[in-house]
This record gives C-alpha cells, sequence and structure tokens, in this order.
C-alpha cells in the first residue's frame, strides 16, 4: 500500500510505496553419485545456513573387486542457501588387497598368502624358487610351473605346481665272474621285460 491514506486533493500531495517483504526459499537436494535421489528437495529460506540444511544419512556404495568406499562429503560443498542446491555424495576408494599362495603339488605351503593390490601385475608378484619332486623308482619329475597360469591380482588365489614326468632309464651291464664286461652297459625303461 501507500505511506498514508489517499485523500481528495487539496494540495500538492507525494505517496511513497510501501512493500512487504517476503523471503525467497529455494530447493535443496541431495542426489547419489549415479545421480539417484537420497533426500528428495526440501525448501529453504534464503540465506538459511548450511548447519540448518537437513542432510540425509551418509550414504553407502558397495565395494567392487578393485576398491572398498568411504562417503568423502558433498559436492559441492554444503553452503548456506541462496539459490536451488543439488550435493552429490562423493567416495574415497581404497584399493582391496588380496593374498597369492604359492603350494606344492601335494598342497604343502611354498610361500604364504602375501597380500597385494587389486591389479597388481604378474612380473611384480614374489614367487618362490622353483620347487622339486624327487625322483621315485620309476619316473624323473621336472617342474614346468603353476596351475592356474600366473595372472594379475583379481581375487585370492592359490597356486599349485605342477610337473612333467618321464620314465626312469638304468643301465644294464653282464660282467663275467672276474668282472670282465661280457657286454657292454646298455640303457632299458624301467619295467623293461627279461629276454
Amino acid at each position: 500500500g501507500w505511506d498514508h491514506v489517499i485523500e481528495a486533493v487539496t494540495e500538492d500531495v507525494t505517496y511513497k510505496a510501501n512493500y512487504n517483504k517476503t523471503k525467497n526459499k529455494y530447493t535443496v537436494t541431495f542426489v547419489d553419485e549415479d545421480g539417484s535421489v537420497l533426500l528428495a528437495a526440501k525448501t529453504y529460506e534464503y540465506g538459511t545456513a548450511a548447519s540448518a540444511i537437513t542432510k540425509p544419512v551418509d550414504p553407502i556404495k558397495d565395494a567392487d573387486a578393485e576398491f572398498t568406499y568411504d562417503f568423502a562429503g558433498w559436492s559441492p560443498e554444503i553452503k548456506a542457501v541462496t539459490g536451488n542446491a543439488t550435493y552429490k555424495a562423493t567416495y574415497k576408494g581404497t584399493k582391496n588387497k588380496y593374498r597369492v599362495t604359492f603350494v606344492d603339488e601335494d598342497g604343502s605351503v611354498l610361500l604364504a598368502g602375501k597380500a597385494y593390490d587389486y591389479g597388481t601385475a604378474v612380473e611384480d608378484i614374489e614367487k618362490p624358487a622353483d620347487p622339486k619332486k624327487p625322483a621315485d623308482s620309476q619316473k624323473t619329475y621336472v617342474f614346468t610351473g603353476w596351475t592356474p597360469e600366473l595372472a594379475p591380482v583379481t581375487k585370492n588365489v592359490t597356486y599349485k605346481a605342477t610337473y612333467a614326468d618321464s620314465t626312469r632309464n638304468f643301465k644294464v651291464t653282464f660282467v663275467d665272474e672276474d668282472g670282465k664286461v661280457l657286454k657292454a652297459a646298455q640303457e632299458y625303461l624301467v619295467g623293461t621285460a627279461a629276454a
């Protein structure tokens, strides 16, 4: 309205306008990293302090194979209300660690489970010295590698030693009672039948 009542004109007069002030209101919304709404838009008056804005419970982001996540705060930083605002959750990822163990063919531990960050390259994985399997009466053994095949770290894993075998050969020599060689040494596979 006007600063005083408007009346019939009898002299020069000035009327001054008066205004009622109403604080503007703005919406504040909280969303997760993927844009999904965590707390629906609430309305606040202009100038509402950051500390007076209702925030949702700190959100949780599920771990994946590579990272475990902790809530790190809101982006942008929450400030006093000056307009509509949307705050997005941010997370800090910590690389997951996995255990790598090396065992012999019989399951005995050659190198106990050492922890490595997800994605550690094969060449950065500590390996034990190549194991040896003693020969038995029939075969000899040679270490051939690990099963499964070594790969970058993505989970807990146990590698088992594998061996190739070959049938043993033995020399057979015939000698007379005086030690004179009757038939020179010849090699035969284990189990060769007597002729």
